[in-house]
């Protein structure tokens, strides 16, 4: 993990490095040790900024499930009339794969058939699902965006910037 962290630094310069990994079978703390490990052993060779963990409980793509408009709009149909079913709240953090369950319904929610489907990529559209996102209230709920939350908010606080 250190060297991709020289190597975003490189390609990506920034006041505040976001650094995702995702619990899976690990704790939030197990996860955000391995991250600041991580980040000291990179400081030996190179300045890193101050920087934020980002640890979903399960993966990433949990968070995204709770907005079928954004989900429409990434799959670049925002007035489909397809039925999509979102995964209940309360379970998003314990969902087996919610990767798959995103995937499937961004493919769904898209409105191609065919060729034009097979040719949909999901897991590109997936990254633009935050843009779409007007509202992240509802992940106030879980524990692991709270601390994300607070993270920001302490970092922000603790730095100034010219």
């Amino acid at each position: 993990m250190p060297a991709r962290i020289r190597w975003s630094l490189e390609l990506y310069p920034c006041d505040i490095l976001f650094i995702h990994r995702d619990a899976e079978n690990a704790t939030l703390d197990q996860r955000v040790s391995e991250i600041d490990t991580a980040v000291q052993t990179a400081r030996t060779n190179i300045p890193v900024p101050p920087t934020i963990p980002i640890v979903p409980v399960r993966m990433l793509e949990a968070w995204f499930l709770f907005d079928i408009s954004a989900i429409r709009r990434t799959a670049g149909n925002p007035s489909g009339a397809q039925a999509l079913t979102l995964p209940p709240f309360a379970n998003l953090e314990d969902l087996p794969d919610p990767k798959d369950t995103l995937h499937n319904l961004l493919r769904g929610a898209s409105g191609l058939h065919g060729r034009r489907l097979k040719s949909f990529n999901p897991h590109s559209a997936f990254h633009l699902i935050p843009g779409f996102i007007e509202d992240f209230g509802r992940l106030r709920a879980l524990a692991a965006f709270q601390r994300l939350e607070s993270d920001i908010r302490q970092t922000i606080s603790s730095y100034r910037w010219a």
